[in-house]
């Protein structure tokens, strides 16, 4: 798992994210390497881990 993914999956759970799941697509003929879900407690809490990740990430 690269550095960018360890970060990302630490920040979620960090935040209280749960069942946080990595799936590797490096391999596979679609758009995206890597696609990373978590479970939020609501709608609220979602959008403060999209706060949370936007900085670290340079959204």
């Amino acid at each position: 798992m690269n550095k960018r993914i360890e970060m990302i999956t630490a920040l979620l759970d960090e935040k209280k994210a749960f069942d946080i799941t990595h799936i590797d697509l490096s391999k596979t003929p679609y758009l995206v390497e890597d696609v990373i879900i978590a479970t939020t407690l609501a709608s609220k809490h979602a959008l403060s881990l999209l706060d949370a990740l936007k900085t670290p990430l340079s959204l």
